[in-house]
């Protein structure tokens, strides 16, 4: 389970972070945008671990 909500994740930042790349957006500010927008993967790691 971890690791499909984690590759689901994953998806949602790869692909927020292409759309901003095409309207303009620098690669590096994309991605850092796309991490924030989505509460960054070792964010998601450490509250659903939390939560057992």
């Amino acid at each position: 389970m971890k690791s499909e909500m984690d590759a689901e994740r994953r998806f949602h930042i790869e692909t927020y972070a292409a759309d901003l790349i095409r309207s303009g957006v620098p690669h590096t500010e994309a991605y850092g945008r796309a991490n924030i927008e989505f509460g960054g993967i070792e964010r998601a790691k450490e509250c659903r671990d939390a939560r057992g």
